[in-house]
């Protein structure tokens, strides 16, 4: 039998360097697996993302679904939104990619990055 990803449920993500922080404290990115269509569809962005990382972002529009705890140098929590993923800064966007391609089963270098 063939066993594949809900993608209906979702999965509760901590950055590494927040993983040893006070729970209550920790930045939480809500992230749903990628249906089969979705990553055929997202299949040709994945390729260079390296080269052009702004293809990460179109990812984690199809995978991030919320966040907690997430603050702005000005102190003010930003609250989820698929514009406000753009203000994710680069480092934490290319960890948030890999964690998705992990859900849906993908390597990081069967992905092309």
């Amino acid at each position: 039998m063939a066993i594949i990803v809900d993608p209906e449920v979702t999965h509760e993500f901590v950055l590494p360097e927040d993983e040893n922080s006070d729970k209550a404290a920790q930045t939480v990115f809500t992230l749903k697996p990628m249906t089969g269509r979705e990553f055929a569809r997202m299949a040709s962005n994945l390729t260079g993302a390296q080269d052009d990382p702004e293809r990460i972002y179109d990812l984690l529009r199809v995978t991030v679904r919320g966040w907690k705890n997430l603050q702005l140098t000005s102190g003010k929590k930003l609250k989820f939104s698929e514009t406000n993923i753009d203000h994710l800064p680069i480092t934490i966007a290319s960890t948030l990619a890999e964690a998705s391609l992990n859900l849906a089963g993908i390597t990081p270098e069967e992905a092309g990055n």
